[in-house]
């Protein structure tokens, strides 16, 4: 198992080696073999080749196919990986705030619109200190490593950016109704037209992904 210990010694190597990609720490045999005995049971057999290319990569695009586990649909998506979580914030609020300044919310749109600007706002207070909301559903279960790529408190793997496209390949079963309250509703109709819409995690599991391509390199998963 990746020790709390070995991860934050991760993170620290990376700012030690002026920010230069934390792939370098995967060739040492110790880190290797800790993802190497996980990914025998959960992830893709090649998730330390699919890690160390992402991370290696650098600011770019990752492009895959994927299963969701909610209603089993298959969807190409293309990844932007260079990205700053905090310039994501700091646009959406930005859009949020032209958008409540034009009075384009109504009196119960203009209340969701002022809880998600509360909740951008402590996000991005949050991630300039360090660390993460905690209004985040997940905060302290990941750390990212980079570019692209975190590992969960399990040692699951997760990759996540910006959504530049979707592709359906195959439709999953019908999404059943949710039954949400009215302020929830309008705030998910607010979000889903800010930047920060566009940010999506995926679990690096076997039978999820299948084929990625990162900056026009093929990668086949097993």
């Amino acid at each position: 198992m990746v020790t709390e210990k070995t991860k934050q010694q991760w993170l620290q190597t990376t700012k030690l080696k002026n920010k230069k990609p934390l792939a370098l720490l995967f060739f040492s045999s110790k880190l290797e073999s800790h993802l190497t005995q996980y990914t025998m049971t959960t992830t893709p057999n090649n998730s330390v080749e699919i890690i160390k290319n992402l991370l290696n990569a650098g600011p770019g695009f990752a492009s895959f196919t994927y299963k969701s586990k909610g209603d089993g649909s298959i969807a190409r998506y293309t990844l932007n990986l260079g990205f700053k979580y905090i310039s994501l914030l700091e646009k959406s609020i930005q859009e949020l705030q032209t958008k409540m300044d034009l009075k384009e919310f109504s009196n119960e749109s203009l209340l969701a619109a002022n809880e998600v600007m509360n909740s951008l706002q402590k996000s991005l207070e949050a991630h300039k200190n360090g660390t993460q909301s905690d209004d985040y559903t997940r905060k302290g279960l990941m750390t990212p490593l980079g570019n692209g790529v975190s590992i969960n408190q399990d040692d699951s793997i997760q990759i996540f950016g910006l959504v530049q496209s979707k592709k359906i390949i195959s439709e999953g079963t019908p999404k059943k109704e949710v039954k949400s309250k009215p302020i929830t509703i309008l705030k998910n109709q607010i979000k889903k037209d800010l930047p920060i819409s566009k940010f999506r995690e995926f679990a690096l599991d076997k039978g999820a992904m299948q084929v990625m391509r990162i900056n026009g390199d093929t990668i086949e998963i097993d």
